[in-house]
């Protein structure tokens, strides 16, 4: 019956959402600026969940704070993406979306 089957799937991807969800949320993955000054690190969603500064960081002009700033989140979602996109291969989420 189409019906029932339909709902399966439906139940079925209820709860890789669910699994998906939990697993964004424990992703971790830490960046750092060039020179080493600034530590970001985000969660599966990109929110940041701690920044860390050396002592010469606080030494720089809030110009060069803020550059090294971005680009250690900018390093970190780099890797969130990669991490999300690994998960999404080894789970079957990614299969289900994409019908296999």
């Amino acid at each position: 019956m189409p019906a029932i089957e339909s709902l399966k799937d439906m139940t079925k991807l209820k709860k890789m959402a669910e699994d998906a969800k939990r697993v964004m949320e424990e992703i971790r993955a830490t960046g750092v600026s060039k020179k080493g000054y600034v530590k970001v690190t985000l969660d599966g969603e990109k929110m940041i969940k701690n920044i860390e500064f050396k002592e010469e960081a606080l030494k720089t002009s809030p110009e060069e704070l803020a550059k090294c700033t971005k680009e250690a989140h900018k390093a970190a979602a780099k890797e969130v993406d990669r991490l999300v996109k690994k998960n999404m291969k080894t789970s079957g989420l990614g299969n289900f979306l994409l019908g296999k």
